[in-house]
């Protein structure tokens, strides 16, 4: 077999075909028929023939002569029909039976575009106009049978409609007269509930001007009373007014005092934070002064004690051991090399100690300032006060100099005097 006799005979739809004829052949004859009645009728009989003739075509066409799309688009009504036949089966839905039909109108129109190409014997063409053929007187004689029908019941339906006009005409001949009875009695009524009507109008009128006037005295009483009750409320109002006022007055009054006290005390402390600020920053350098100080003249008592033991060690060394001037006079040169370190590093206890303790003056004056001042209860006063604190803080307070902090002329002097002896000594 060749390519394409395999996409033909492969393809799905032989396969549904064969399904289709299945499911058919799997229904009863009653339920056939129930089906055949539901409109569009003999669906399930047409089916049946239309898929006869596609498996006639599609055993006569030439495999050659047919392309995929035409195989894939009577496979798509084929599937459609497939389907709906399952839900009619499962479901007992003959909704579908409009769905079949409509697929099988499609399925034909599809079908007969194939080319036979001569593979139909002449026989079977026979064979298929004479099913065709039977198909369609089948389905004339049951049309007639259905006419016949029809028309039976509408010559029924003419005879129950005639009798039922008989039955109505009596009807209305037999309501005409009690219409005419009731429409007496009717007259009679309506002459009888005029006398009746008048009379109770003519009480009814005395009652409502008694009670008109009844009212009108009532409605007078009920606005002198609603008057005087306005009156006495106006008055009350006034006065819980005036009352109200006065006390917002108060209250306002009371409460503007209280807003500037509250202004003095938040001025107050807004001040006593920023000097508080300003004394803890000088109380934190005078407590660093104060370590450098100390670490400043322990240097200097390490470097003197160095200084003395030299001394010591080098008369020692002279009295018991050697006398050797150069020798003697390189370590005094050595011991004064020392204290004047020692000194130096006592100066620079000294200048520390300076200003830990300026520090601390300007750190007890802050803290002091403004409880001291506060006595005074008068703004420029205390304002006086204050440019003359800050003058002298700022301004006439005397700062430690570079001058004071680096080596004297004593100590260079010093320097040298131990260099010039330890040259002479060398040279000898």
């Amino acid at each position: 077999m060749g390519r394409l006799d395999d996409r033909f005979n492969e393809h799905t739809l032989h396969q549904r075909l064969q399904s289709i004829q299945d499911r058919l052949g799997s229904l009863s004859k009653k339920k056939r028929d129930e089906a055949d009645e539901q409109e569009p009728r003999d669906t399930l009989d047409r089916l049946k023939t239309v898929v006869d003739l596609v498996q006639a075509v599609t055993a006569g066409t030439d495999p050659r002569l047919v392309s995929p799309t035409m195989l894939d688009q009577v496979d798509a009504q084929l599937q459609q029909i497939e389907v709906s036949l399952e839900a009619l089966i499962e479901n007992e839905d003959f909704g579908q039976l409009t769905s079949i039909d409509g697929a099988c109108d499609d399925l034909l129109s599809q079908i007969v575009t194939w080319p036979l190409a001569g593979r139909f014997t002449k026989k079977e063409l026979q064979d298929a106009a004479a099913a065709f053929g039977r198909a369609a007187t089948q389905r004339l004689a049951q049309i007639d049978e259905h006419t016949e029908e029809v028309a039976d019941r509408l010559r029924e339906i003419e005879e129950d409609a005639a009798k039922k006009r008989e039955a109505l005409e009596e009807k209305q001949t037999a309501l005409e007269g009690a219409v005419a009875g009731q429409q007496a009695q009717v007259d009679q009524l309506i002459t009888s509930a005029e006398t009746n009507f008048e009379t109770a109008e003519q009480g009814r009128a005395t009652t409502f001007t008694a009670a008109q006037e009844e009212l009108a005295t009532q409605a007078k009483s009920l606005q002198e009373e609603l008057t005087t009750q306005v009156t006495t409320l106006q008055e009350e109002l006034t006065t819980k007014a005036g009352e109200t006022e006065t006390d917002l007055a108060t209250r306002a009054e009371a409460v503007l005092t209280s807003m500037k006290e509250k202004e003095e005390r938040v001025g107050n402390l807004v001040d006593l934070v920023a000097t508080s600020a300003t004394a803890g920053a000088f109380g934190k350098e005078a407590d660093e002064q104060k370590v450098v100080a100390d670490d400043w003249r322990a240097n200097a008592i390490k470097i003197a004690l160095g200084a003395a033991g030299v001394t010591v060690i080098a008369v020692l060394f002279a009295v018991f051991v050697e006398v050797s001037v150069a020798l003697i006079v390189t370590k005094v040169a050595l011991s004064i090399a020392l204290l004047g370190i020692a000194g130096y590093a006592a100066r620079q206890s000294g200048q520390h100690r300076k200003r830990e303790v300026r520090a601390r003056r300007l750190y007890l004056e802050l803290t002091a300032f403004s409880p001291f001042t506060e006595a005074l209860n008068d703004e420029d006063k205390e304002k006086a006060v204050r440019e003359k604190f800050i003058d002298r803080l700022f301004v006439g307070d005397p700062q430690v100099t570079d001058a004071e902090v680096g080596l004297t002329k004593e100590d260079i002097g010093l320097f040298n005097q131990a260099a010039d002896v330890f040259k002479r000594v060398r040279g000898a």
